[in-house]
Formats: structure tokens, sequence, C-alpha cells
């Protein structure tokens, strides 16, 4: 059993900042979260994208 399940808003988060790199680095075996989690997730990614595509940074 993993000694921590993350939740949708925790990832989220990290996922919108472009940095579930930390994540993966700090908790490389102990964490995990579940499909529906991951599901969530790969769909906010996606949107996120498509925002970025449609409007570049300015800077």
């Amino acid at each position: 059993m993993p000694e921590i399940i993350f939740d949708t808003n925790v990832l989220s988060n990290f996922s919108l900042a472009g940095r579930l790199d930390l994540l993966r680095e700090l908790y490389p075996t102990s964490a995990c979260c579940t499909l529906a989690v991951r599901g969530r997730i790969l769909k906010l990614e996606i949107e996120a994208e498509m925002i970025r595509i449609k409007r570049p940074n300015p800077f």
C-alpha cells in the first residue's frame, strides 16, 4: 500500500503549473492516485495545452 494517495486537487495544481515532475521526484515509489484521478489530470493537461496553443505566451 502506498504511503501517500494524491487527490485531484493536489495533482491538478501541480499539473497546471507544469510541475508533476516534482511529485515524481519526491515520491517515486511511495505515492499513487486512482485511475479516475489520472483520467481527470490527463483531461486537464490536454485542456491547458489547448489554451496555450490558442493564446501564446506574450513574453
